[in-house]
């Protein structure tokens, strides 16, 4: 199960560890190849194409039948900082979602002003089949990250483009999705209000992982419902 990291959720920030240079640590981030992985990102051609959907709709979309079958282990954010080439290689080539969502998370940590190709590649991510990478492109899309227009994000009158994208994520056990999804329902964000559907929607958060971030982010925001 892949958690969506270093999501932005209403007025609270997830924040990812800095790397600190050490004497005993690994060397600090080589800012010197994101022009590289910026141009191949480019190359490719999908992760644009996908930025531009509702992550909803382009889940598996880029997915094979037995990639599931064999899914490469071992792929994290550390090992993606060492050599972010290589992971968007395996994002790409390999058609790994982890790698494609830990080389967003990447850029996200060590250029944040890119945010372009940081929700390009979480778009990337979702279609290949990290819903974690679902769960951030959406919450950019909530937060108008650089993202759809108007009318798509927007979706019908009932359900907007995050609202499903949250749902989508939660029913596929993602914790920070279930967050947000009650979130979006306590709030009426994109759908009709539903108090009661919210409070399970957190609690399943808590369910899928206790000691996350997502879950204490949930029981904030039960504790709103309960004190009024």
């Amino acid at each position: 199960m892949m958690l969506a990291a270093a999501i932005l959720a209403g007025a609270g920030a997830i924040v990812l560890a800095v790397t600190t240079a050490a004497a005993s640590q690994e060397p600090v981030f080589d800012k010197s190849v994101l022009p590289k992985l910026f141009e191949e990102i480019d190359r490719r051609g999908t992760p644009s194409y996908y930025f531009q959907q509702c992550p909803a709709d382009i889940w598996r979309r880029a997915s094979g039948v037995d990639d599931a079958l064999f899914s490469t282990p071992g792929i994290d954010y550390q090992g993606c900082e060492k050599d972010v080439l290589a992971c968007a290689k395996r994002c790409f080539d390999g058609r790994r979602g982890e790698a494609c969502f830990e080389t967003a998370r990447v850029i996200q940590e060590h250029s944040p002003e890119d945010k372009q190709w940081t929700e390009e590649m979480f778009a990337q991510a979702c279609a290949i089949g990290s819903i974690g990478g679902c769960t951030n492109r959406g919450a950019g899309i909530l937060l108008g990250r650089l993202g759809l227009n108007k009318p798509l994000a927007a979706g019908s009158a009932n359900e907007s483009c995050p609202y499903r994208t949250f749902k989508l994520s939660c029913n596929e056990g993602d914790a920070w999705g279930c967050t947000m999804y009650g979130s979006a329902l306590q709030h009426g964000e994109g759908v009709s209000v539903d108090e009661a559907e919210a409070m399970a929607a957190y609690k399943k958060s808590c369910e899928i992982a206790m000691e996350f971030d997502a879950c204490r982010y949930a029981k904030a925001l039960m504790k709103t419902m309960q004190s009024r």
